[in-house]
């Protein structure tokens, strides 16, 4: 898991995408909100589902760089391939035009209008809406979000929340993708079946944000609007800790 995410805002090279000062404010005020403090039931100090150890990580509250960073892409096609991602990923940490990672560190890639995604056949804004996955760079685990614009001509705008506003959706959107690379951050090393280095992960629903999906709610204290996520505690999609919204009981 990421015990204390540190996001990196980038923007894929220039064209109509989401406002980078608005999504700053919604990274701030999401880190540091009690939408991430009941995460800690999903800590790693248990066993994990093959008896080995747990890796003793405690999940808390995390931080925004700050500053956002605008790449000039060396992959200048509109129609992009994960790999593509990656190698550019790369290529932009070598050079230093962003920064190097941690175990902490996941970058929030923004992409403009026009720029399609394929993840293994899968398109953006036909198949999928977002996701998270990851690089194996130096030994280290490089954590990584693919944001695909949610505004109007996107083909997103429809199927990718039921907000009214762009700012909404892709907040919605991102903090589905954040929470759920916190809780298991490596799912992209994985190969074959479901199993290590993947964190948790249920293998009929998915992700914690996979089985709420585009159940939205109200970040506390502020208008942003986020996803609400699984909670094995409380056994429904909840925004923080005690607040069930879904199956209920007692």
């Amino acid at each position: 898991v990421i015990a204390n995410v540190k996001v990196v805002p980038v923007y894929w090279g220039t064209g109509t995408m989401i406002s980078a000062s608005a999504m700053h404010g919604f990274y701030s005020a999401v880190v540091a909100n009690p939408h991430l403090d009941w995460l800690s039931e999903y800590d790693t100090n248990i066993k994990a589902m093959d008896g080995s150890t747990g890796t003793g990580q405690h999940i808390g509250r995390g931080t925004v760089d700050t500053k956002d960073y605008v790449i000039t892409p060396s992959i200048t096609s509109k129609s992009l391939t994960d790999d593509n991602v990656q190698t550019e990923l790369a290529h932009q940490i070598d050079t230093h035009v962003l920064p190097a990672p941690d175990a902490n560190t996941i970058y929030m890639i923004h992409f403009p209008l026009k720029t399609t995604i394929d993840l293994g056949g899968a398109r953006s804004c036909q198949t999928f809406c977002a996701y998270h996955s990851t690089l194996s760079k130096g030994g280290q685990s490089v954590y990584y979000s693919v944001l695909p614009f949610m505004g109007t001509g996107s083909g997103c705008e429809g199927g990718c929340g039921s907000a009214t506003k762009d700012l909404d959706n892709q907040s919605s959107v991102s903090s589905h993708e954040l929470v759920e690379a916190i809780t298991d951050g490596e799912i992209g090393l994985v190969t074959g079946s479901i199993g290590k280095p993947a964190a948790w992960y249920d293998p009929t629903n998915g992700e914690i944000g996979d089985i709420c999906n585009a159940e939205q709610g109200t970040l506390p204290g502020t208008t942003y609007i986020v996803q609400k996520e699984w909670s094995n505690k409380a056994g429904a999609c909840v925004l923080t800790a005690g607040t069930c919204t879904r199956n209920c009981t007692g």
